[in-house]
Formats: C-alpha cells, sequence, structure tokens
C-alpha cells in the first residue's frame, strides 16, 4: 500500500512537471510575422492580394496590415489597390498576447510611358507615304501604330512609314507599352489628310 502512494505520487509530480514544461513551451512560442504578395509591382490601378504565413500564432492573434496608402485592414489574408505610382511600404504587424513581431514589404507603381509622335507630312495627294516618328520616356518599348486607314503596325522601333492610297482624312493613334507593362496612347485626331 505504502508503495502504491510512493507510485502514485511520482506519476502526479511527473505529471504535474509535464504540464508546467508543455505550458512554458506554449508560452514562449516564437512569433514570427511574415506574408507574401502575389506581385511586388505593375501599373496603376494595381490590385495586390497579401497571404499571410505568420508562424507561431494562436487563436487568439491580432493582424494588424498598414498598406502604406492610407488603408489599414485586420482581415488575416487581405488585399488592396494602389493608384499612386510610387513605391509603398506594407506593414504587417501581429500581436499574440505579450508577444508582437512586424513585417514590412514593399510594392512600387510605375509610371505609364510618356508618349508623342510627328508625322512627315500632314497633306498631300495620293499615293502618300508618311513617315511617323515617336518619342517615348522609357527605353524597350513596344509600339502600336493605328494608322486610320484600317492599317496597324506593332514593332520595338520608334518610327514607322505608311503609304496611304486612299482619299480621306486620318486620324492616327499610337500606343506605346513599357517593360513593366505600363500603357499609355496618344491620338491626334484628323491628323493626315490627302
Amino acid at each position: 500500500m505504502y508503495s502504491s502512494r510512493i507510485t502514485c505520487k511520482y506519476k502526479l509530480l511527473l505529471l504535474s512537471a509535464m504540464l508546467i514544461f508543455f505550458g512554458c513551451l506554449k508560452t514562449t512560442a516564437q512569433l514570427t510575422a511574415d506574408f507574401s504578395i502575389d506581385k511586388t509591382g505593375g501599373c496603376a490601378p494595381l490590385a495586390i492580394n497579401f497571404t499571410n504565413k505568420t508562424s507561431g500564432t494562436t487563436a487568439n492573434a491580432i493582424y494588424s496590415w498598414d498598406f502604406g496608402n492610407g488603408n489599414t485592414s485586420s482581415i488575416i489574408n487581405p488585399g488592396a489597390i494602389y493608384i499612386d505610382e510610387k513605391t509603398y511600404d506594407v506593414t504587417l504587424t501581429v500581436k499574440d498576447g505579450n508577444l508582437s513581431s512586424t513585417k514590412t514589404k514593399q510594392i512600387t507603381v510605375y509610371t505609364p510611358p510618356l508618349v508623342d509622335f510627328t508625322a512627315s507630312t500632314l497633306k498631300e495627294c495620293l499615293p502618300v507615304i508618311v513617315n511617323f516618328n515617336a518619342t517615348a520616356s522609357s527605353g524597350g518599348n513596344i509600339y502600336t501604330w493605328d494608322f486610320g486607314d484600317g492599317n496597324t503596325q506593332q514593332d520595338y522601333n520608334s518610327s514607322s512609314s505608311h503609304t496611304y492610297t486612299i482619299p480621306q482624312i486620318a486620324t492616327v493613334s499610337l500606343t506605346v507599352s513599357n517593360t513593366y507593362g505600363c500603357t499609355k496612347t496618344v491620338q491626334k485626331e484628323n491628323l493626315i489628310k490627302i
């Protein structure tokens, strides 16, 4: 009888020690805020989705997002839209009991190219070859011309020429896409008179 009390006493002591040990592990877990971004940059309006990858949290964790664009959220996996062309700091702060952790990443909204173009001839008799020259603010651009007579051309070259064979007043447009995928279109109404 005496030995069973000792055994029971040791079992209770062992159980108590295990509860204290595992209780300490739970309260001292490493809280690490982290998140991923579906894209780190693009053209306005730029829609971004965030995926929370925080580790070491309990069900009581509180998530606070600051998107850097004036908006905030407490949703676990939020989204945001960015309009102004600049770099934004996105911050996730996670609080869980006495623990707190913060992670910041950047998102960039790129500027579309500044675009203009000139034509060598604005008024002429048939047939007429018109040379177009574009200016754009960034390199590596794709130039898409609409000559206003049903013909289009896409090229990496900023200059193009087109032959008009039908009498008309043509509206010409140029769309330039830069390496970030940002586009800008310039249209000149009734530019070519043939």
